[in-house]
């Protein structure tokens, strides 16, 4: 996995959680890591999407992605 991307709002909680991050492979498939699996064992490291419900989420700044605006 080589970049971070964006997570589309289709993941449910992830797109909204802090310690989400989307991953991205040399192919341009996009995975979500979640960086709390590092010290909490009960949670996936990648989970299933779209995640509805979740003991370690925490609201953070907003990762969806979608269309631009503005611009010319």
């Amino acid at each position: 996995m080589t970049e971070r991307g964006s997570i589309p709002a289709s993941a449910g909680l992830c797109a909204r959680c802090l310690h989400a991050r989307a991953v991205v492979t040399r192919r341009g498939s996009t995975f979500v890591l979640c960086e709390a699996s590092l010290t909490d064992g009960r949670l996936e490291r990648y989970p299933r999407l779209p995640v509805v419900r979740c003991h370690g989420f925490e609201p953070g700044p907003s990762k969806v992605s979608g269309p631009r605006q503005g611009g010319t």
